[in-house]
């Protein structure tokens, strides 16, 4: 599934992933983000939701690969309520599942929330990464927020 998944084939992934589920195959903790990509790729939220109760029913929904995969399929799919409700109730957060759930809200226009969670994440000593960055700086690109753009431009090069 991963193979397929990273070759641009998400509706043979999806296949496969129901296959699993028909044969009584249990998904791991790799299979999650693979089946949540190929539903991303697809524009199929709902399927997503359906992989993601699967995740909850087997207990994979506190992982943090699985949640941050789901967090970034929510938000790709429009669902930025759901990504945020995914991104809230895991237990662990890495600077991946707050990147996608600030890339998210970017994408959305939401750039007043993108910034705010930037902030808690730097409150939180989050070590933010360049597409952390990259999502903040877009945000002032897409508003009048020319100066703070340079603070986080100087953040960059610390």
């Amino acid at each position: 599934m991963s193979a397929f998944a990273q070759n641009e084939l998400p509706s043979l992934t999806i296949d496969y992933f129901r296959r699993m589920l028909d044969d009584e195959v249990r998904p791991d903790e790799h299979i999650f983000p693979s089946a949540t990509k190929a539903c991303e790729v697809l524009s199929r939220c709902d399927i997503g939701q359906s992989v993601h109760s699967f995740a909850v029913k087997t207990g994979y929904d506190g992982d943090m690969f699985a949640g941050s995969s789901m967090v970034d399929m929510y938000a790709k799919c429009g669902e930025i309520g759901d990504a945020r409700k995914t991104f809230d109730e895991m237990p662990e957060r890495n600077v991946v599942s707050w990147s996608r759930m600030i890339y998210g809200y970017t994408q959305m226009g939401e750039d007043e929330e993108a910034f705010r969670l930037f902030k808690q994440a730097l409150v939180e000593d989050l070590d933010v990464n360049d597409f952390t960055f990259y999502s903040v700086v877009r945000v002032c690109g897409n508003s009048t927020l020319l100066e703070l753009g340079k603070q986080i431009h100087g953040l960059c090069l610390k």
